[in-house]
């Protein structure tokens, strides 16, 4: 049996890509690290620039890849407290850097020790040298501006979801009445006097793999909202009431305080083991609490038929 292949733009559960993924934890830190060794940046001194450049490379990608790995830590960890993004990063990189690359970093040095010329030698990670303290804080400080400013260009610039956090939606496009010809659906929509339903802003918040999918359904989870699609599912971090806010205009109600459907995915109401639950497309069944009955009875679901006391 073969396995499927794979795109380096598919996306994962996470939104991120393949090559998203490559392109910020290995070919980003390579280049900043080649550059940074060709300038000889460094307390080091190497034999050749070569051994410099492969040393500041190998430097940086393992670094990187530490501080990746303690972000996606203390995302987990600070979850309880909702904190921003920017406490993640900053949280990651000392952790990162202390938990993680503290160790790893002497076990690279070992296999470049033989290539640094006599008399020079690896500075240490902790604690900070005496002698050059001002250095090693520059060193710390230009290493953190590096990680925040690459986040920062990924998430805002970017719109790549980092460690949990869904990036701003795009602003909608203004459109001039002299610009390019609208689709034929649009001028006719205008020519009959009607408009066309805007776009949820939620939608916006998707990642790639579920662009373009229908909303059928949100689900409260701790500070996060579950957000059911066509497509699949994802977890958004934001508030349940927010995300309610960010369907309008779609038509859709509140059935529980955990639950908001959209009216056009609902397949049908109907009475499961003593409780009343609305059926939405893709099989989801959600249960219709007691103080929402009214808003659908109202909403028309139920074709007049009044729901009974459990």
């Amino acid at each position: 049996m073969t396995e499927p292949v794979t795109s380096l733009n598919s996306p994962h559960q996470n939104g991120r890509s393949q090559r998203q993924i490559i392109e910020f934890h290995l070919l980003l830190p390579f280049g900043v690290g080649l550059f940074l060794g060709a300038v000889r940046i460094g307390a080091q001194q190497f034999e050749t620039i070569g051994h410099h450049m492969a040393y500041t490379a190998l430097f940086s990608i393992l670094s990187w890849l530490c501080y990746g790995l303690a972000s996606k830590l203390m995302s987990w960890v600070l979850r309880p407290w909702q904190p921003p993004l920017l406490v993640i990063l900053l949280t990651g990189y000392f952790v990162g850097g202390f938990g993680f690359w503290w160790p790893l970093r002497d076990v690279l040095n070992s296999f470049f020790v033989h290539a640094l010329v006599p008399g020079s030698a690896f500075g240490s990670f902790w604690p900070p040298p005496a002698e050059d303290l001002a250095g090693y804080i520059a060193m710390t400080v230009q290493g953190l501006a590096w990680w925040l400013l690459a986040n920062w260009l990924d998430f805002r610039l970017r719109r790549v979801p980092r460690f949990g956090f869904q990036p701003p939606a795009a602003p909608p496009a203004v459109v001039r009445e002299e610009s390019a010809p609208v689709l034929d659906s649009a001028a006719t929509a205008t020519s009959t006097g009607s408009q066309l339903p805007a776009e949820p802003r939620l939608v916006q918040r998707l990642p790639a793999n579920l662009r373009g999918a229908d909303i059928h359904a949100l689900e409260a989870e701790e500070h996060y909202t579950k957000i059911h699609t066509s497509k699949g599912n994802t977890l958004l971090l934001m508030r349940f009431s927010d995300a309610i806010a960010e369907m309008n205009p779609q038509p859709g109600l509140q059935v529980h305080r955990s639950f908001w459907v959209s009216q056009a995915a609902v397949e049908r109401v109907a009475r499961v083991d003593q409780r009343w639950v609305i059926r939405v497309r893709g099989g989801l069944n959600i249960p219709v609490s007691r103080s929402y009955r009214v808003s659908v009875q109202s909403s028309g679901l139920l074709g007049g038929n009044m729901m009974g006391d459990d």
